[in-house]
C-alpha cells in the first residue's frame, strides 16, 4: 500500500508540475494578449481622434458650401430680377423705336408729297 500511495504522490507531483506549467504558459499567453489589446486600444483612442478632426473639418467645408450656395442663390435670384427689368426696357424702347421709324416713314411720305407740289409750281 505505500507503493501505491508513493505512485500516488508521484503521479500527483508530476501532475501538478504539470499544471503550474501549463498555468504559466497561460498566463504567459494571457499578458500577451492584454499587451496587443493595450495596443488596440490605443489605436482605437486615436483613429477616433483623428475621426473627430476629419468629421469636424467635413463639417465646416459643409458650412463653407451651404454659405457659398446661399450667396449665389440670392445673386442669382438679383441677376434676374435686373434681367427682367433690363427686358422691359428693351421691350420699352423697341416699341419707341417702331412709333419713332413709323412716324419717320409718314413724314417722308409727307415730304415727298410737298417736294412733288414744289416741283409741280416751279
Amino acid at each position: 500500500m505505500a507503493n501505491d500511495n508513493d505512485k500516488l504522490f508521484e503521479f500527483m507531483t508530476k501532475m501538478y508540475s504539470e499544471m503550474k506549467e501549463g498555468f504559466s504558459s497561460v498566463n504567459s499567453k494571457l499578458d500577451k494578449v492584454e499587451e496587443r489589446l493595450d495596443k488596440i486600444g490605443n489605436t482605437v483612442t486615436s483613429l477616433e481622434h483623428e475621426l473627430k478632426e476629419t468629421k469636424k473639418t467635413l463639417y465646416d467645408g459643409y458650412k463653407q458650401n451651404y454659405e457659398i450656395s446661399s450667396d449665389t442663390k440670392e445673386l442669382v435670384s438679383k441677376n434676374t430680377e435686373d434681367i427682367q427689368e433690363i427686358n422691359t426696357t428693351v421691350s420699352e424702347m423697341k416699341e419707341d423705336i417702331n412709333f419713332i421709324a413709323s412716324k419717320t416713314i409718314r413724314n417722308d411720305s409727307k415730304i415727298d408729297k410737298i417736294n412733288e407740289k414744289l416741283k409741280a409750281v416751279k
